[in-house]
């Protein structure tokens, strides 16, 4: 979860353990193989599947690239969702900074809001037409599905672990993918129109 509070951090965990995860912390990795993980004090784990999470980070190709970036290396983009250096480059997502908010956290539910901004945004540049501007939420839901038929929940101070949780989960997820393909699904429409 992003921005969550210690008691979320602590669901969390509980659940990690009922599920038989192990958890370390300010753990370095050296090197990955094939059935096992060797950190960087010369502690060998072993591992029948290793899964890296990481954060979000800059995309190497905007170092030297004479775009304007943020102090972290990412672009830095204004409300419409272009480069402030380069008006004729778009960006959205984790990619990006936008300038009017550098400090809105890079999760994945402003990059879910940036896409149809973006494509309408990208539409009318080539259609020489006004571009609408992407105002970020003030607060986000952040629901993580548990796999036993409930999710952990928390919405400002409200924090949940409980079947409904999952269950809005699933109502929220299956309207994207619906309204995504129909994004989809139009774009392809276009592409051919436009043939």
């Amino acid at each position: 979860f992003v921005g969550v509070g210690e008691q979320d951090r602590l669901d969390a965990l509980r659940v990690l353990a009922e599920k038989g995860f192990s958890l370390m912390v300010d753990a370095s990795v050296a090197e990955v193989r094939r059935d096992s993980v060797r950190l960087t004090d010369g502690r060998e784990i072993p591992s029948a599947l290793t899964i890296w999470l990481t954060g979000p980070a800059p995309l190497e190709l905007f170092a030297g690239s004479g775009l304007s970036l943020d102090a972290r290396g990412f672009l830095l983009v204004d409300d419409v969702l272009r480069s402030v250096s380069y008006p004729r480059i778009f960006g959205a997502g984790d990619c990006i900074t936008l300038a009017s908010y550098r400090d809105m956290p890079k999760a994945g539910v402003y990059a879910v809001r940036e896409g149809p901004v973006l494509w309408k945004n990208l539409i009318a540049a080539v259609d020489g037409k006004p571009s609408s501007r992407y105002r970020p939420q003030q607060g986000f839901l952040s629901i993580l599905n548990t796999s036993d038929g409930k999710a952990l929940l928390q919405y400002g101070s409200l924090a949940s672990r409980s079947r409904w949780a999952w269950l809005l989960k699933d109502r929220i997820d299956r309207r994207f993918m619906r309204r995504h393909q129909s994004l989809v699904n139009a774009a392809k429409a276009r592409a051919v129109a436009a043939g």
